[in-house]
Parts: C-alpha cells; sequence; structure tokens
C-alpha cells in the first residue's frame, strides 16, 4: 500500500491560542496532527511579559510542547518591548508589509 502525502492546514499561533489550551484544558497532543503550526518572537515576549510567573510557566511549557517554525517578522511597528535573539534582526524601520497594509510610510499606527 502506498503512503500519500496529504497537505497539512497552516495556523500561525497568535499568543491567545496558548490561553485558550491552558483555559479549555485542550491536549496539546491533539494537536499535533492537525497541521504545521508558526509563530514569530512575538508570542515569546508576550508569555515574557505576563506578570503571573505561574501562568506564565504553564503558557511556555505548553508553547514548547508544541512544534512551531519561527517566522521572522519584516517590520519594526511594536507596541512594547520585544525579546530578539540571533535569528531575528532588529528592526525600527516601517517595513513594507505594514506600508502595504496601511498606506503609511512614517508613522507606526
Amino acid at each position: 500500500m502506498l503512503a500519500v502525502a496529504t497537505k497539512m492546514t497552516k495556523y500561525f499561533l497568535d499568543t491567545n491560542v496558548f490561553d485558550f489550551l491552558l483555559d479549555n484544558n485542550i491536549n496539546v497532543e491533539d494537536l499535533k496532527l492537525k497541521g504545521d503550526f508558526y509563530t514569530s518572537n512575538v508570542q515569546r515576549s508576550e508569555i515574557l511579559n505576563i506578570p503571573d510567573t505561574n501562568w506564565q510557566k504553564k503558557l511556555i511549557e505548553i508553547s514548547s510542547s508544541i512544534r512551531q517554525q519561527k517566522l521572522l517578522l519584516k517590520s519594526g511597528i511594536w507596541i512594547d518591548d520585544l525579546y530578539w535573539d540571533d535569528e531575528q534582526p532588529w528592526i525600527d524601520e516601517v517595513g513594507k508589509t505594514a506600508i502595504d497594509l496601511t498606506g503609511n510610510t512614517k508613522k507606526k499606527p
């Protein structure tokens, strides 16, 4: 019998997804067959900025247990401080994607 490769659905995980998983006691193992998952530096930074260290620890555990591909950000439009690493250079200018979406080249929305 030949194995047929199926195209997996792609999901970009916003930080509130990890909260939802915890709030609803969803088994992370069940997600692994649902698709491919993506994040950026934003999700990790938002989790690290949570003042409730117990909740933060649980979110880090959930986030770490889901295989994710980190996508690099293409614009420097930030509301708060982000954690940066060697894979993601600091970007402070308004990028092309943000300009295309907002029509704004000077001001950070």
